[in-house]
């Protein structure tokens, strides 16, 4: 889910300047249902990278938070799969300055774990449904296969003669012979409980072979 469809929680927005006549760069910092974006420095090797960049990071991503210092600067440092080769797939985002940061940590590490608590939630739901249907499948298989066996059974014995013009799974079509010399045209659908069989008595067949 893109984070501009959910409605967002908090967001924070501040200034960090790189010493008295440094350059001012802006802190951003939104956090939402399933992620977080802004705008921060990476962090790589102990060193900012020399200019901010946006991110927006899933907390499937996060793979955690701290609180540190960085250039005399209260900073809040967050670790995340980045899915990039170059740097191992692990990125880290460095927010500096920030007020009530202690605020920010506690919201994006309680956000994350609601969020983890109702993907887990999801996907045991999800996995209940996936039993529930593969033992109405098995139901559904054992009925279908009894009601062709019962029907068939009762039609054809072993030594009746059949002619076969359909056979799938649990149904079948076919022309059989009974003890009176009736032709019988069979067709049973274990699926949709479904029996039809039509006779043409011995003394109304004129010729056959």
């Amino acid at each position: 889910m893109s984070w501009d469809s959910e409605k967002c929680i908090d967001f924070y927005y501040g200034e960090y300047k790189n010493g008295i006549f440094g350059k001012k760069y802006n802190m951003r910092l939104g956090i939402y249902p399933s992620q977080i974006e802004g705008t921060g420095f990476e962090f790589f090797d102990n060193e900012l990278s020399k200019d901010v960049y946006d991110f927006e990071i899933s907390f499937n991503d996060i793979i955690k938070i701290h609180i540190g210092e960085v250039c005399k600067q209260v900073t809040l440092f967050i670790e995340y799969n980045s899915h990039s080769i170059v740097n191992n797939k692990k990125s880290v985002v460095a927010l500096l300055g920030m007020d009530d940061i202690q605020k920010w940590y506690k919201l994006i590490e309680e956000t994350q774990k609601r969020f983890i608590e109702e993907k887990t939630k999801k996907q045991q739901l999800e996995l209940q449904r996936k039993e529930e249907q593969h033992k109405l499948a098995i139901e559904a298989e054992e009925k279908a296969l009894k009601f062709y066996q019962d029907c068939y059974s009762f039609h054809v014995k072993g030594s009746t003669p059949t002619y076969q013009l359909f056979s799938d799974k649990n149904k079948v079509a076919l022309i059989y012979i009974d003890e009176n010399k009736s032709l019988n045209f069979l067709k049973i659908d274990g699926y949709a409980q479904e029996e039809n069989n039509g006779v043409i008595t011995y003394e109304n067949i004129h010729y056959y072979e």
